[in-house]
């Protein structure tokens, strides 16, 4: 669990990077209802309680970018500003990157890797041992 805490540190640095004040943040992390996404949850409640950034954990029911678009639109009108995303498919999150990155809405990806090149800050994911990305 401590990997995941540091992985929500991680997460935290596209925000504190761009000099806003820790309360006009709400950060958002997005992945998959399946056992290997469930430390996220975790992870976003510590960061919360850690730094006192609002921090929701939300999933899909399935590996679907547009699920995930679903849910970000979302929390967008909730008033999440900054990103961490499991990329629910290679190509097409790089259009949702690149749609928050120009909102300035800083996004990272955890536990998959977009098609480069990309507009994410960060991928935090396990490099794909001998398979291709398309």
């Amino acid at each position: 669990m401590k990997r995941l805490a540091l992985l929500a540190l991680f997460c935290a640095l596209p925000l504190l990077a761009s000099g806003a004040e820790k309360k006009d943040h709400k950060f958002a992390v997005i992945g998959v209802l399946h056992p290997f996404f469930e430390p996220m949850g975790v992870a976003a409640k510590d960061y919360q309680k850690a730094t006192g950034i609002p921090t929701e954990y939300r999933a899909t029911e399935h590996f679907d970018m547009e699920e995930e678009n679903a849910i970000i639109d979302g929390m967008k009108a909730l008033g999440y500003n900054a990103w961490a995303l499991w990329p629910g498919h290679p190509n097409s999150v790089n259009a949702t990157i690149t749609e928050l990155k120009s909102a300035g809405m800083p996004t990272i990806l955890v536990g998959g890797q977009a098609k480069l090149p990309t507009d994410a800050a960060l991928c935090i994911a396990r490099p794909w041992a001998g398979r291709a990305i398309s």
